[in-house]
């Protein structure tokens, strides 16, 4: 992957973290195992984020963390 594209990926694994998606996991055989690209793209997707290629990333991560800062807490469930 070239430096640019090394990048993009990191990103995509922030805003990946943000949405709080898990990133890789520990298959049945003990070994941890990296989630595709593609399929990030479309977990993130399915969650709402604007990402359509890894090109998209970068802004939506801006985007992201912008909406993060506005906040002044995070969402809070109360149950009784």
């Amino acid at each position: 992957m070239t430096g640019a594209g090394t990048k993009q990926a990191g990103q995509l694994y922030r805003l990946a973290h943000l949405y709080g998606v898990q990133t890789a996991y520990y298959d049945i055989s003990h070994r941890r195992r990296q989630i595709s690209t593609e399929t990030l793209l479309a977990v993130l997707r399915a969650l709402g984020a604007p990402v359509e290629t890894l090109g998209d990333v970068p802004a939506a991560l801006r985007e992201c963390e912008r909406e993060r800062l506005r906040r002044c807490c995070e969402p809070i469930v109360v149950a009784w």
